[in-house]
């Protein structure tokens, strides 16, 4: 069974992610909601995945009391290109099949 991206949006950006422009698409970061589901079925399931640039990440690190930052479920780009994360996220995706 062939996996796909059904839908992604981030709860902190209200116009979407394809109409959003960061005040500096360098220092850009927010969680995302993916759907993820059989291509050939209607349903889905959602992962939530958090997407940074460089800058953002070393701006969290730096303000953290221990100077540290544990990430999972990361995905860093060089700048906010919503195109490009869109992408990236589906290449990723299509690598797995369901079972």
């Amino acid at each position: 069974m062939k996996l796909r991206v059904k839908n992604s949006h981030s709860h902190e950006i209200e116009d979407g992610l394809e109409f959003y422009q960061p005040e500096d698409p360098d220092n850009f970061g927010t969680w995302i909601r993916v759907e993820i589901g059989s291509a050939e079925s209607n349903g889905s399931d959602d992962f939530t995945l958090l997407v940074c640039t460089p800058a953002w990440l070393a701006t969290r690190v730096n303000e953290d009391a221990d100077f540290a930052w544990w990430g999972r479920h990361t995905l860093i780009v060089a700048r906010y290109d919503s195109g490009q994360m869109k992408a990236t996220i589906e290449r990723r995706v299509s690598r797995f099949s369901g079972g």
